[in-house]
């Protein structure tokens, strides 16, 4: 690899996240434009709100693949995660990675969501997160999040999620993970369709708006659009499902670099 590229390729990452920033996993959320923290459907929709996972079916796993942030095939992310609903709860257990061999981001994640009342869902996640630059060490840092989800009829939810609560640092420089704060509403009013809207805080930056739009097909085939705000992106994805696999894709598009394709992959098992 070229000294050119290795350049680019770190200037593309600080300019598209931070460390550990609070990004939308699943071609559903990201398809919806990571609008999720009032949507519960999936194990996906926990990294936005942990409170999410409440809706799982059954023994589930969910595998997500990007293979190339931004169109670059040097930045990858993947992640596997699985879920089981118990007579206590819906838990669940993730590992994800990102970055190339001379960034590496992976994060190893446990959350669970207890219904403590009528439609109002409770969920907390802890995260180990493992950050390693070659010549320069690793470390490790841990972070606490948690989410309530609120189910206020049949057709509206609201949801909202804290993310660090702890103020974790990393690195000798003890750099802050990102402190976030989401909430937001979905709608199904409509026959077939989902409505959802969201706003997030870091804590070092502006309000990051979002919304998205999602119609089904007789319950089978679902099509999507989302976008935000900080940055402005847009979005747009597919979903394919039976009662027990369901089959995802999903594109974004970045203002200044470029598009990142999605692919997510679920199953119930029992």
């Amino acid at each position: 690899m070229g000294r050119n590229t290795v350049l680019a390729l770190v200037f593309l990452a600080a300019r598209a996240m931070s460390a550990f920033e609070q990004a939308p996993h699943g071609a559903r959320s990201i398809g919806l434009g990571g609008a999720t923290v009032s949507v519960a459907s999936d194990l996906w929709a926990s990294y936005v709100n942990p409170a999410c996972l409440s809706a799982i079916p059954g023994t589930n796993v969910a595998m997500e693949y990007l293979p190339a942030l931004f169109g670059m095939q040097e930045l990858k992310r993947g992640a596997i995660s699985v879920g089981r609903p118990t007579p206590i709860g819906t838990f669940a257990l993730s590992l994800s990675g990102f970055g190339f061999e001379l960034y590496t981001e992976a994060v190893a994640g446990i959350a669970a969501a207890h219904e403590i009342h009528e439609g109002v869902v409770l969920g907390i996640g802890v995260r180990f997160c493992s950050l390693t630059i070659p010549g320069y060490g690793s470390d490790l840092a841990v972070g606490l999040d948690m989410g309530v989800l609120v189910h206020i009829s049949r057709e509206i939810a609201y949801g909202c999620a804290l993310h660090n609560l702890n103020r974790p640092t990393i690195g000798s420089g003890e750099e802050a993970l990102p402190q976030t704060m989401t909430m937001g509403v979905s709608f199904g009013f409509v026959s077939n369709t989902l409505v959802a809207l969201s706003v997030g805080k870091d804590s070092r930056y502006s309000f990051r708006p979002s919304i998205g739009l999602e119609y089904s097909i007789e319950d089978v085939v679902s099509l999507r659009l989302g976008a935000e705000h900080e940055p402005s992106t847009v979005s747009a994805g597919i979903g394919i499902r039976t009662s027990l696999l369901s089959i995802d894709y999903a594109y974004t598009g970045h203002p200044d670099l470029g598009g990142t394709h999605c692919f997510s992959l679920s199953f119930v098992i029992s």
